[in-house]
């Protein structure tokens, strides 16, 4: 159970949701879609990649976009993965 610590009088906050990480994204649109797109090189942000797309992709309270495009190279391969806004993989896009 998550302890729940009453902070000044007007709100109540989770611990587990005081940290914060800075990160970089990039936007790209084309043929009515739009999609962030993140590097793995600034590292793995220690929450589930469902989760942040759904963050991210809303487009009431996030960023907002159609996707979350995961970019990684390992041994000079280059790796995707693309989840969608309610937070699925995408099996394919387009």
């Amino acid at each position: 159970m998550t302890r729940l610590k009453k902070s000044p009088p007007w709100c109540w906050r989770h611990w587990d949701s005081l940290r914060a990480m800075i990160v970089h994204l990039s936007k790209h649109h084309g043929l009515g879609n739009d999609f962030l797109v993140y590097d793995m090189d600034q590292g793995d942000p220690g929450t589930s990649w469902s989760d942040l797309a759904q963050r991210w992709c809303a487009r009431t309270t996030g960023i907002g976009a159609d996707g979350l495009l995961i970019l990684s190279v390992n041994n000079s391969q280059l790796g995707m993965r693309l989840f969608n806004a309610d937070g699925s993989v995408a099996e394919i896009s387009g």
